[in-house]
């Protein structure tokens, strides 16, 4: 949630500026290089997100395993734990991509000032 919650004010808050500061003018690899700057962080946001949920189902399956051998309370509640840290990369996995889809297909200023 903390790398979401940050994605989110991130490509929120640079489109904005991006657009007062004519970035989106600028083409850098035939993109505009606000288009291109968003892009970027969406995709730094997605493999820290993925990369995170992947360590919940390492964890996740190394706690089942050993819950298998021996019953205790302590590894009831890390597996829950990390299982709930597995469910939660991928539901904001997806609130990210979400946010980010429209950066591929939309320029991020079109819109801006149209009431």
């Amino acid at each position: 949630p903390v790398v979401w919650f940050a994605y989110f004010t991130i490509v929120y808050s640079l489109q904005g500026s991006g657009c007062a500061a004519g970035l989106d003018r600028t083409m850098v690899l035939g993109v505009g290089a606000l288009q291109l700057l968003l892009l970027l962080v969406t995709l730094a946001a997605i493999a820290i997100i993925a990369a995170s949920g992947l360590w919940s189902f390492r964890a996740w399956y190394r706690l089942l395993e050993e819950l298998e051998e021996e019953e205790r309370r302590a590894h009831g509640y890390a597996t829950f734990l990390s299982y709930g840290a597995l469910l939660h990369a991928g539901l904001f996995l997806v609130a990210t991509l979400w946010i980010g889809a429209p950066i591929l297909v939309l320029d991020p200023c079109d819109a801006l000032g149209a009431a």
